[in-house]
């Protein structure tokens, strides 16, 4: 009886140490929640609208600009540790409706940038991938965020601002 107790307790920590590494601790940033922020460029310019739809029964949209300067923007921080080299996945989620824009994500990883283009009517409630980004440690000011604009879009289209995911590899 001992022998077998002390082999189901060995199994039950190999599996919890395999399991425990097998998965990448993924912080997912809620719109309207903590490390999200809105606004516009200019007082006029509407704020985004909320939906009973998206990731959590929620998100939040706006009407493309119709090419004017005023715009509308959302953006979802991740905490970056303090001197730690760190490789992030950044997601974002595209919910089921409100989401027909051909947008460009600004993806902000350390002292980097780049712009990924996502066509968001070519999804239906599913993460996307914006790519894998590295960070090094030892940065004075570190960053990581990805912000969404309303710009350059004919008013007649939608762009859905939901969930965003940041993911350790």
């Amino acid at each position: 009886m001992r022998q077998k107790t002390l082999f189901s307790l060995v199994v039950l920590m190999l599996f919890l140490l395999v399991s425990g590494t097998s998965y990448a601790a993924t912080t997912i940033v809620y719109d309207g929640g903590t490390n999200w922020s809105q606004g516009t460029n200019t007082g006029d310019v509407g704020i985004p609208k909320s939906s009973a739809c998206g990731y959590d029964g929620k998100m939040r949209w706006v009407n493309g600009n119709g090419y004017s300067t005023e715009y509308v923007w959302g953006r979802w921080d991740y905490n970056v540790p303090f001197n730690t080299d760190i490789s992030l996945q950044y997601q974002v989620y595209i919910p089921n409706c409100n989401s027909s824009a051909s947008v460009n994500y600004w993806v902000i990883y350390g002292t980097q940038s780049t712009t990924v283009s996502v066509d968001q009517n070519q999804y239906v409630d599913a993460w996307v991938n914006l790519g894998n980004y590295f960070i090094p440690a030892n940065k004075s000011y570190v960053q990581a965020f990805i912000k969404l604009y309303n710009d350059n879009l004919s008013n007649v289209y939608k762009v859905g601002f939901d969930e965003a995911a940041f993911a350790q590899d």
